[in-house]
């Protein structure tokens, strides 16, 4: 079995070749550069998928896309592959559950069972009790975002923010049970309306998507589009 997976860059290829051009979301440049889980199904230890390409190999020039804006060298498709029940799928599962978890209607997770958002490496007693984290680094609008939650049961354990314009992280939040530290400076609107709102099932960044928060809005609806 082989998973496939691909960046949706191709109708932006002439301008990865030439120089980033800030672009409004639905024409922008959206590619995935890594994304991790760690304590989630199969994975007990974090294991990364990434896209950032081999510094020194030039093999298949084609599928390399030159970032220069972001100083990046990113593949534009990957394979998986591996034997039977090596993961593959629980990767590709990985990455639909972070979507979900930011996507899906925000009552989903007013009554959520446990379990559902935790799902955790059951081989190891002592992983149950531990969080399931993931952790995606993407670029879009010609800028790095780098976005980590860890859950655990019904609960959001931890969730923060980074982003890299001009290459210059910016931690936009910092989200530690229900204790927030936010930018004062490079996030802006109503943040504190928004952390009230916020239950402790909830990601953050998924309570800003559904009152449609100017800056975070867009960055799961990117992620989507990878």
């Amino acid at each position: 079995m082989v998973a496939y997976c691909r960046s949706k860059d191709i109708l932006y290829e002439k301008n990865l070749q030439k120089k980033c051009k800030s672009t409004p979301l639905f024409g922008a440049l959206v590619m995935l550069i890594d994304f991790s889980v760690d304590n989630f199904r199969s994975y007990r230890v974090e294991k990364k998928f990434s896209l950032v390409a081999a510094e020194h190999d030039d093999h298949l020039p084609e599928n390399v896309a030159e970032i220069d804006c972001a100083d990046l060298r990113l593949l534009k498709s990957a394979a998986i592959y591996g034997a039977n029940a090596s993961g593959k799928s629980n990767l590709i599962q990985g990455m639909h559950k972070l979507a979900s978890m930011l996507l899906s209607p925000v009552d989903r997770y007013m009554g959520t069972s446990e379990g559902e958002q935790h799902d955790p490496y059951r081989l190891d007693p002592a992983a149950l009790d531990e969080p399931t984290k993931f952790v995606v680094s993407f670029l879009l609008n010609n800028v790095i975002h780098k976005y980590s939650v860890s859950s655990e049961k019904n609960r959001i354990t931890h969730e923060s923010l980074v982003v890299y314009p001009q290459g210059r992280p910016q931690v936009w939040f910092v989200r530690t049970g229900s204790d927030f530290v936010f930018s004062s400076t490079s996030l802006k609107g109503d943040k504190i309306r928004l952390q009230r709102v916020t239950a402790d099932s909830i990601p953050f960044l998924a309570i800003a998507v559904a009152f449609d928060h100017p800056q975070l809005a867009p960055l799961p609806v990117g992620f989507q589009r990878i």
